[in-house]
């Protein structure tokens, strides 16, 4: 069994925390403001 596919799953693992952290940083109203702006007028 091949070393990459030990470290596959961490890299996903990572990536997706990395994404959940940062969207509860900044939180989801701030970036679909960033985004989009009929986010606006929805809130």
């Amino acid at each position: 069994m091949p070393r990459w596919m030990y470290a596959f799953p961490v890299v996903l693992l990572v990536m997706a925390a990395l994404i959940v952290f940062a969207f509860t940083r900044t939180g989801p109203t701030d970036n679909q403001n960033t985004h989009t702006p009929q986010s606006g007028q929805a809130r």
